[in-house]
């Protein structure tokens, strides 16, 4: 979204998979609002030492992620997959921190996570938000971080705006339903 507002110029065509623009986001992530709840795991994610409990009993908290929230079995994480997996999360990028650091501290950075919106009263003004490229949304209904509530007023953001709405996709839409994600993109470029 920031290299699509920022950069336009960059980009021929967006598209987001089950990413939340930051207006609707950040909107509905203020004391009240229908995101609190549903990233209150941001917040745990952000504190200091949860790569290490995500690491701990071979990656069970995290593998967990992939099944938990009443989402379903993860069929699509098999044994192959599972190893690989576990390879990645092993190896460290640059070899100085834990090797899961990397994806706690995107979680770290941003300021809209429940506390953080909370505590410094986080608004965004739209106008400073717009998209112009055409934008091609594809998102799991099924994706309880990450409801489909957040494409509610996204138009008002982005001009040329087309959404593909993936009915039985959750928030693993890439890994568990790839052939629909490849159609709403292939229907798109």
């Amino acid at each position: 979204w920031n290299l699509a507002v920022q950069h336009p110029q960059v980009i021929q065509k967006l598209v987001a998979i089950n990413s939340p623009h930051p207006i609707p986001f950040a909107r509905d992530m203020r004391p009240g609002g229908a995101q609190v709840a549903a990233s209150a795991y941001m917040d745990w994610l952000a504190q200091p030492g949860s790569e290490l409990a995500l690491a701990k009993d071979d990656y069970a908290l995290l593998e967990g992620f992939f099944g938990g929230m009443g989402q379903g079995d993860a069929t699509w994480f098999t044994p192959a997959l599972r190893q690989r997996y576990h390879t990645m999360w092993a190896h460290a990028s640059d070899g100085t921190e834990h090797p899961l650091a990397g994806s706690v501290n995107y979680y770290r950075a941003t300021p809209l996570t429940p506390d953080k919106v909370a505590a410094h009263d986080i608004q965004l003004n739209p106008a400073d938000w717009q998209v112009s490229v055409p934008t091609h949304v594809v998102w799991g209904e099924r994706d309880l971080a990450l409801p489909p509530h957040l494409l509610d007023g996204l138009d008002a953001c982005i001009a040329n705006l087309s959404i593909a709405r993936v009915p039985h996709g959750n928030h693993w839409l890439i890994d568990a339903h790839p052939q629909d994600v490849i159609t709403a993109i292939g229907d798109f470029v």
